[in-house]
C-alpha cells in the first residue's frame, strides 16, 4: 500500500504468491498504478474479473508478465508466423513433458486452493506461447486435467484445445510426472 501511494511509482510488478495477486493488483489499480502480474493472473476467474474491472475503472494497464514469449526462439517463430511467408497459421501443436512434480517443491507451490499446483504454474507458458504465435484472439477453449499419481499433491497432466478467431487451432499437452 505504501509503495502504491508513492507519486514516484508509475507501475507495479506483482511477483507475490498467486493467491495474493488479485489483492495486490486491485490496490495498485486503485492507486492509479499500471500492473504487471506474474502468471497465473490470479487464483480464480472471479479474481481475474475483479482485477480487470479495477484496472479498467482506474484507466490503468494490466499485463501478465510471462517470460517465455520474450525468448529469442519464440520471438523468431512469432515473427515468421506473422510475416505470412510460409502461409497462414492454421495449427499450433505444443508438448511439454518434464519432471516438475518430482523436483523438491515448497508446499505453497503445490496448493491448488491458493492458485498454485503444476497446471497453473506451467500451463500458462504454453498458452501464452500459442497465443503469441496465433496472433489472434482465442474464442473457445476445451481442457482437461488429471491426477494419475495419488502420491502427488496436484494434478500432473493436462490437455487443451484452443480455437482462435482467425480459424487457427492450438493443441497442448502438458505432463509433469517425468514421463513421455
Amino acid at each position: 500500500e505504501a509503495l502504491c501511494a508513492s507519486n514516484e511509482i508509475d507501475a507495479v510488478w506483482i511477483e507475490t504468491p498467486n493467491h495474493l495477486h488479485a489483492e495486490h493488483a486491485i490496490c495498485a489499480a486503485q492507486s492509479g498504478k499500471h500492473v504487471i502480474c506474474a502468471k497465473p493472473l490470479a487464483a480464480t476467474l472471479d479474481e481475474c474479473d475483479k482485477m480487470i474491472a479495477a484496472c479498467r475503472a482506474n484507466k490503468v494497464r494490466l499485463l501478465i508478465g510471462h517470460s517465455k514469449i520474450f525468448d529469442p526462439p519464440i520471438r523468431a517463430i512469432g515473427e515468421i508466423a506473422r510475416s505470412g511467408r510460409h502461409g497462414k497459421v492454421i495449427q499450433i501443436d505444443s508438448w511439454l513433458y518434464n519432471d516438475w512434480l518430482r523436483r523438491p517443491r515448497l508446499k505453497e507451490e503445490l496448493d491448488e486452493e491458493k492458485g498454485a499446483g503444476f497446471i497453473l504454474r506451467q500451463a500458462p507458458h504454453l498458452v501464452d506461447i500459442a497465443n503469441y504465435i496465433a496472433a489472434s484472439p482465442a474464442q473457445k477453449l476445451r481442457a482437461m486435467s488429471g491426477q494419475w499419481e495419488p502420491s502427488m499433491p496436484s494434478d500432473g497432466n493436462c490437455a487443451a484445445l484452443i480455437n482462435y478467431r482467425s480459424g487457427a487451432i492450438a493443441s497442448m499437452s502438458l505432463n509433469g510426472y517425468g514421463y513421455f
